[in-house]
């Protein structure tokens, strides 16, 4: 099932699996931590979730937006044309049949996005990132695995500098090189 938007998937949410959604506490800050390489042309962002967010990989996603956007046009700023995606870290667990408590610790990757400036930052592809990952996270949980959310470990703002290709020098082929390469073919 797909939704036009991130808000009419959170509504949804909200409405259809109530137990789901933890508190409704919209905060624009979680704790982060950010690494980079290559002379900072790759960058990642993590953001830990808050204990109002934890839970529930919706509410996070919701909490965090803004920061998202925030820090991708930091990025633009920086580095101009920007490659970005999202991956979110959970801890799922379940109970074998044996009794004992199983854990395993999945990640979901958005797909990926580019940036030629931060006027190009759109709230559909942030949507549409957050919705791949919670419709590969809600695929995982329905398989019948028994997999339950225990927590949101963190989310993950990967961006690398993206360089499109321009255009080059140009030079004017002389007739007799243009001749000596006719007669090859």
């Amino acid at each position: 099932m797909g939704f036009k938007d991130y808000t009419t998937l959170f509504n949804h949410s909200k409405t259809t699996h109530p137990v789901q959604i933890g508190g409704n506490v919209n905060l624009s800050n979680h704790p982060t931590v950010t690494k980079s390489a290559l002379e900072d042309s790759v960058h990642i962002l993590t953001i830990y979730p808050s204990d109002e967010d934890k839970y529930d990989l919706l509410t996070l996603f919701f909490n965090i937006r803004q920061q998202i956007k925030d820090a991708l046009a930091e990025r633009c700023d920086k580095v101009k044309h920007v490659k970005w995606y999202l991956n979110v870290h959970v801890e799922f667990s379940r109970e074998t049949n044996e009794g004992e408590v199983d854990n395993t610790h999945p990640y979901f990757k958005s797909g990926t996005y580019i940036l030629l400036s931060k006027n190009d930052i759109r709230d559909g592809d942030i949507n549409e990132a957050f919705q791949k990952q919670f419709k590969s996270f809600d695929e995982n949980i329905a398989r019948g695995s028994g997999w339950t959310l225990k927590q949101v470990m963190f989310m993950e703002l990967q961006t690398i500098q993206f360089r499109p290709i321009g255009g080059s020098t140009y030079f004017r082929i002389t007739e007799t090189l243009e001749k000596a390469m006719l007669s090859l073919t």
